[in-house]
Order: C-alpha cells, then sequence, then structure tokens
C-alpha cells in the first residue's frame, strides 16, 4: 500500500507545479492526512488552493479514489470488505492499541445504513429439509416498541414467529432456525384479519418450502392468534411454559426482593415450590387441588378477599386452557420457554435507545444485517 500513497504524492506535486495550475490558482496550504488501510496508518499529502480571480479556496483530488476517499479515516475499498464480511470492533478504542483487520463499528453502521435494504428471497435461505429432526417447533410472541417513521415518533407491534427444531434426546440446541417478523405501524389503523392472514400465510410458506414434513408444535401465550395458527396448520397447540410459570410466580411467589406482600399473606410458606414441582411431575390432579387448598388455608385470614380473587381467577384459567398448558409437560418434543428468549435476541437487542429514539428503517436494517440464520420480514 505504502506504494500507492507514494504515487498520490507525486500526482499532488505534478499538479502543484504544473503550468495549468501556475495560471488560475495560488497554493494556499499543504495538506497531509492519514489514513489507516488493514490496521496501519498510512500519510499522502494534498494541496489546498485559491483561486487568482474570485479567491476562493479548494482542496485539490487528482485522482478519482481521492475523490471517492475525500476525508474519510478508513480507506473506502478497506470499508466495503468489512461490510461485506461483517468485521466491525465494537470498543474503537480498542483498535488504537492493537492492529486490526476491523473498523470501528460506528463507522461501519454509518456506511451499512446508505446501503438498500435488501431482504433474501426465499430461495435464497438455508433449506432444512435434509436435516435430521424429529419435530419442528414454532414460538410464537408479540413485542411492542417504540421508533422514528418520517419524523415523528410511533408504537409498532412486531408478531414473531421463530420455526425451529430440537433433536430428541439429541445435544439440546436450537437448530435450524427461521424468524418470521410482521412489524406493524400501530398509529396507521390496521386490518387485523388481513394481518393475521398474511402472517399465517408467511408461517405456512416457509415451512413447505424450508422443512420436511414432520409433526409442528405452535407455543405461545394465551393469544387466540397463536391458537389460530396452531389451527391452520393442523399442529399441537402448547402454551409457553415461560408464560405460565411467571403467572404462577406472580399468585404465589416470593425473594428478597420481589412479591413481599405474598410472603405476608402466606406466612413465608413457599408454596410456589411446591406447586411448580407438581406441574413439572406431570400430577396436574394435585397441582389443581393444591390450588385450591391454598383457598381454604386464606379463607379464615384477614385481608386476604383480593388473593383469593386472584387465586380463582388464576384456577379458571388453569382449567380453561389446561389441554395446552399441560402439554407442555406431556408433549416429549417440546422445548419449553424460547418465545421470550427470541424476542429479546433477535429484536429487542436491537431497538434500544442509546442516545435516542431509532428510526424504523434503521432498526430493520440492523436486524437484516445482524441476523445469520433465515430472517423472513413482512
Amino acid at each position: 500500500m505504502q506504494e500507492l500513497f507514494m504515487l498520490w504524492d507525486q500526482q499532488a506535486e505534478k499538479y502543484k507545479n504544473s503550468a495549468e495550475r501556475k495560471k488560475e490558482y495560488h497554493v494556499e496550504r499543504k495538506i497531509t492526512r492519514a489514513i489507516i488501510v488493514k490496521g496501519e496508518i498510512y500519510y499522502y499529502t494534498l494541496y489546498m488552493y485559491r483561486h487568482k480571480v474570485t479567491r476562493k479556496c479548494f482542496v485539490y483530488y487528482h485522482n478519482e479514489i481521492l475523490r471517492l476517499n475525500k476525508r474519510l479515516k478508513y480507506y473506502l475499498d478497506d470499508i466495503e470488505r468489512c461490510l461485506n464480511d461483517q468485521l466491525y470492533e465494537r470498543n474503537y478504542k480498542k483498535l488504537g492499541k492493537v492492529k486490526s483487520n476491523k473498523i470501528p463499528y460506528y463507522i461501519y453502521a454509518y456506511h451499512r445504513n446508505k446501503i438498500p435494504i435488501k431482504q433474501a428471497n426465499m430461495d435464497e435461505l438455508k433449506c432444512h429439509k435434509d436435516k435430521e429432526y424429529d419435530a419442528i417447533q414454532i414460538d410464537t410472541d408479540d413485542s411492542y416498541f417504540y421508533a422514528r417513521v418520517n419524523g415523528y415518533k410511533a408504537k409498532f407491534r412486531c408478531r414473531m414467529a421463530t420455526i425451529h427444531t430440537l433433536e430428541h434426546n439429541g445435544d439440546n440446541k436450537i437448530k435450524n432456525k427461521t424468524t418470521i417478523m410482521q412489524i406493524s405501524n400501530l398509529r396507521i389503523k390496521q386490518d387485523i384479519k388481513k394481518n393475521e392472514a398474511e402472517f399465517h400465510n408467511a408461517v405456512k410458506n416457509a415451512l413447505s418450502k424450508l422443512y420436511a414434513n414432520k409433526q409442528i408444535i405452535v407455543s405461545g401465550d394465551g393469544a387466540k392468534v397463536i391458537t389460530t395458527l396452531a389451527t391452520s396448520l393442523k399442529s399441537t397447540r402448547v402454551f409457553d411454559k415461560y408464560h405460565f410459570i411467571r403467572e404462577l410466580f406472580k399468585i404465589y411467589g416470593f425473594n428478597e426482593t420481589l412479591n413481599k406482600a405474598n410472603k405476608r399473606v402466606f406466612d413465608g410458606i413457599d408454596h410456589f415450590k411446591e406447586l411448580n414441582y407438581l406441574y413439572n411431575q406431570g400430577k396436574f390432579d394435585e397441582f389443581t387441588n393444591y390450588l385450591k387448598h391454598t383457598i381454604n388455608l386464606l379463607s379464615s385470614k384477614p385481608k386476604t378477599v383480593q388473593k383469593i380473587y386472584d387465586i380463582k381467577k388464576f384456577i379458571r384459567f388453569y382449567t380453561t386452557n389446561n389441554k395446552f398448558i399441560n402439554e407442555t409437560i406431556i408433549n416429549k418434543y417440546y422445548t419449553s420457554g424460547n418465545a421470550e428468549t427470541f424476542v429479546s435476541h433477535d429484536l429487542k437487542r436491537y431497538i434500544g435507545k442509546n442516545f435516542g429514539l431509532k428510526s424504523i428503517n434503521t432498526i430493520i436494517r440492523t436486524i437484516i444485517s445482524e441476523t445469520n440464520h433465515n430472517l423472513i420480514i413482512i
């Protein structure tokens, strides 16, 4: 690379000493600029000139590469290489201490955001039909967030379905992922039925083109859209275990920092531990009886009306949905509690405010560029 910058210096001197330059411009000053290529710092020379008549100053770039690079700290070809290979360093101070072929993330993000958003076509996605697996699981959840669009703040909903496989009795790792995101601007009136149909069709299309014909498990909270998805796919509907245990903890659980009122109401007895044990062991009748037993324990105590009401409401919720809730334990292919994890990992970490509210285009662009598995955004 040093030869290239020496050539630039020769070109700068050649124009400075030319008759063309002397006819119209005075030399204003000499400029030495630094440029980084694969962690190495190089220096080259430019000149600022002043027009003899108009007195206007300008920096003369004597070749096309310089005209494109201008004041960029990193060589443009190096930036393009890092964009193509996704090479960046978030801790940019680290780059000043060690030689690296990466560029700082803020430079990477700036140039990445200038590239038009392009999503992979279905034909370009990884096909998992030839892989070995016993079942397909679809974890579904809705997440809400704020973002900028056309200069104003708007609330968005991301309806997300993550299709994956888990080899039973295998290494218990999530494999063969495909994420489907339906991002809707709630400031604009939504056609609910149309949105649901579009979401269902995207999931069906991904399953038919990317996965083998296996047993399908649809997991999520109690939302009707998840149940209708499971019905349309003729699959097994499962209530996401994380959401169920979270509701159970709200009613009975406590620790040193959370739900201290539960500790007072239940006289320090940890009913949550016993209920969680019965549920995970598949002792569903005993689980239901224990719920009713806690009502009897509280019925004679003062100031427990609200808690008794909450427990009865939870029992009605469990009775109504026990077919889906119990499937969590019964189904040997089900791997529990992934919906919230996927939302956090594949969406929420990209929508943090940092120094201000991000635009929706920046969020979508970041998700597309940072996601290494199959991604479909509708």
